[in-house]
């Protein structure tokens, strides 16, 4: 009989606990802390990203072009920062110069591979492309090789220089469509009046320049 309740008192104890967990457990579960089954779409958010910097990157405060901008155009793909201030009349000049120098590179980089190739066959006494000809001579042959080997080297530098000098003009263009040359821009010299301390007041001729309806100094 004593083990009876014992079993009994036991089973009331479990079945009490069981149901203070579980109501606990629902309490704790409220529908504000559950974490939704779907999962997010990175791609998607991934591709926002990507047209938000794009719009960022391509941006125009204003309706104005970006200096920056610009040069990074023009430095990635020469002729695009002129395109971007709007300026496409200068795109045939850009691609003229360096259209220019590319061929002078492909020109030059040919005579000098052929004249180098010969002048050392020439030294070692093996025919030449040069054979027989008036050009068939060991020192003409050198001094023509670095000539055209100089003016190389010229056609990479300019290149190179007119590669920055469209990017800088681009950044130049950029900077000057964003300069106020409005009517509101307007300086005048006038009378003013400063003062030391509060006893030596003090007067004279001064600059003054406005922009729009502020004045700057």
């Amino acid at each position: 009989m004593h083990l009876g309740v014992i079993t009994t008192l036991l089973l009331f104890l479990c079945s009490h606990i069981s149901l203070t967990a579980q109501s606990d457990t629902t309490l704790l579960l409220t529908p504000t802390d559950t974490v939704p089954l779907a999962a997010i779409d990175t791609t998607a958010v991934d591709s926002l990203k990507e047209r938000g910097l794009f719009r960022r990157f391509f941006a125009r405060p204003d309706g104005l072009p970006q200096p920056k901008t610009a040069l990074i155009l023009s430095l990635a793909v020469p002729g695009a920062g002129q395109v971007y201030n709007g300026k496409w009349w200068k795109v045939p000049f850009v691609y003229g110069a360096i259209g220019a120098l590319g061929y002078s590179i492909n020109f030059n980089s040919r005579n000098y591979t052929l004249l180098r190739t010969a002048f050392k066959r020439k030294q070692r006494d093996l025919p030449h492309f040069f054979s027989g000809t008036r050009l068939d001579n060991a020192a003409f042959l050198k001094a023509e090789r670095d000539r055209y080997d100089k003016a190389r080297q010229f056609s990479y530098a300019g290149l190179v220089v007119v590669w920055l000098i469209n990017g800088i003009e681009a950044f130049t263009n950029a900077h000057l469509l964003n300069f106020d040359v409005s009517d509101d821009l307007s300086w005048r010299v006038q009378p003013v009046s400063a003062k030391e301390g509060d006893l030596f007041p003090q007067t004279g001729m001064g600059l003054v320049v406005y922009f729009g309806r502020s004045q700057l100094f």
